[in-house]
């Protein structure tokens, strides 16, 4: 499955994402869905995406880091699975 993807092109929805703590500690994730105005291959999507991933972490900067996650055909991604798996690769402490 993997393969069709990567050969062929999609329309992406991709969640640009800012990473931060509140003055308390807590972990905070900001998101903004996103989707190019094109299908592409999965390879092209950072080119059309990062103007307005800068913009955004450019709003936010206290962030930890910065990061997206792309989905094939416009499906929505929840804040709460995108969490989710930052925490699974310990992405809130990359830069601790």
């Amino acid at each position: 499955m993997a393969h069709v993807y990567i050969k062929m092109r999609h329309n992406w929805t991709v969640a640009l994402l800012a990473l931060r703590r509140n003055k308390k500690g807590e972990e905070v994730l900001e998101a903004l869905h996103v989707q190019p105005p094109i299908k592409c291959h999965a390879d092209s999507i950072a080119d059309s995406i990062q103007t307005e991933h800068d913009k955004m972490l450019a709003k936010f900067p206290d962030a930890i880091c910065g990061a997206w996650l792309a989905v094939p055909r416009h499906e929505y991604i929840s804040s709460v699975i995108i969490h989710k798996l930052l925490s699974d690769v310990d992405a809130w402490n990359l830069y601790n």
